[in-house]
């Protein structure tokens, strides 16, 4: 179960107004291809969407999500770009972005990071598909 509501930020104040909060969580995923002032830019112009788990009582931010749509030639579909914090959050609070797919026209969800998140999605009807391997040439 979540452990607190899970909201999308979709007005510049709201996420300017927890910006510090969410940019702290961002910083371990974040890297040299995209940096956290990229999010930032990404989620602000609406290339992104921003999406916090927040515990009503104490407004305490437990982890921090970012999406986009994806439009391939035959099929649209909702791709999660970046996500920190709880892991049990989203293991329950990912029929939320299938349900926001769903309403989007959204084939799938695609889910792209660490090999951990199959353990953590098993369950809910993930499977891995692929990995992404890379190696700088210099």
């Amino acid at each position: 179960m979540l452990r607190g509501n899970l909201l999308p930020l979709c007005e510049a104040g709201a996420i300017d107004r927890l910006w510090p909060t969410v940019e702290h969580m961002l910083t371990r995923v974040a890297d040299e291809k995209v940096t956290v002032s990229d999010i930032y830019q990404f989620v602000m112009d609406g290339t992104w969407m921003l999406w916090v788990c927040q515990i009503p009582d104490t407004k305490e931010i437990t982890s921090v999500l970012v999406t986009e749509f994806i439009h391939y030639p035959q099929v649209c579909n909702l791709r999660v770009v970046f996500l920190s914090g709880d892991d049990e959050d989203w293991a329950y609070g990912i029929k939320v972005f299938e349900d926001f797919a769903r309403i989007n026209d959204c084939s799938e969800v695609e889910i792209l990071g660490r090999k951990g998140w199959e353990r953590v999605l098993r369950d809910q009807g993930f499977k891995l598909n692929h990995i992404t391997l890379s190696k700088r040439i210099l």
